[in-house]
């Protein structure tokens, strides 16, 4: 399960009641790795977040009594997403210099996002296992650098070559955010003959990225 960020409000819930006796400590099942945890899930499909408590012999469920519904899940943006004039500063910034291993430096999908990877605090290491063309990155991830189905924010999506209007060689550029619509926001460089440029994608459509890359941490 993703760690998502959700905005809760203030909401009622009715008396705990026992849900199962199966899949607890006591009875061999859960082991808590955080002394019983509560969750919340839509546990009757009525689009209300209820809440799931794990004991030492029970499941507890609280259902939600008033029409408050299941949060809205959004990946928060991983940063502010940079203005043109932003990124016109890249000389200064050595994430896009000295720590960046590709050429053509200032209009190059590949150099500017292991740059802006590195920028917002990811695994150098990670991010120089994938040093060659664009479409071909996911072939070569490594040191916890993960290919996967669906978007995080941040991660690197990646169209294979000819996809999506991609060229021969591919192209890779930033999920700066994930909406509550399933769209990515995305920064990229060289794209359309642009030094910058940032568009939001909608799944299902053609221009959708053939897979994403996370990244671990420095």
């Amino acid at each position: 399960v993703d760690a998502e960020d959700f905005s809760l409000e203030m909401s009622c819930f009715g008396c705990s009641v026992s849900s199962t006796v199966g899949f607890t400590k006591n009875r061999g099942g859960w082991s808590d790795n955080n002394n019983f945890p509560r969750m919340m899930a839509d546990v009757n499909g009525d689009r209300r977040a209820d809440i799931v408590g794990f004991g030492s012999n029970d499941i507890f469920t609280s259902l939600a009594a008033t029409n408050w519904t299941t949060p809205t899940v959004i990946n928060p943006p991983s940063s502010s997403i940079m203005t043109q004039a932003q990124f016109d500063n890249w000389p200064n910034l050595s994430a896009y210099t000295t720590q960046n291993p590709f050429p053509w430096k200032g209009q190059n999908c590949t150099w500017y996002a292991h740059g802006r990877m590195l920028q917002l605090g990811y695994s150098k290491s990670a991010l120089d296992t994938m040093l060659g063309n664009a479409g071909n990155w996911d072939n070569t991830a490594a040191r916890g650098a993960v290919v996967v189905s669906r978007p995080q924010a941040p991660s690197i999506a990646l169209w294979e070559a000819g996809v999506g209007g991609a060229g021969s060689v591919g192209h890779v550029a930033v999920v700066e955010r994930v909406n509550s619509d399933g769209s990515i926001v995305i920064s990229e460089s060289n794209w359309n003959g642009r030094t910058y440029n940032t568009r939001t994608i909608h799944p299902g459509t053609a221009t959708w990225p053939s897979k994403f890359i996370t990244v671990p941490r420095a």
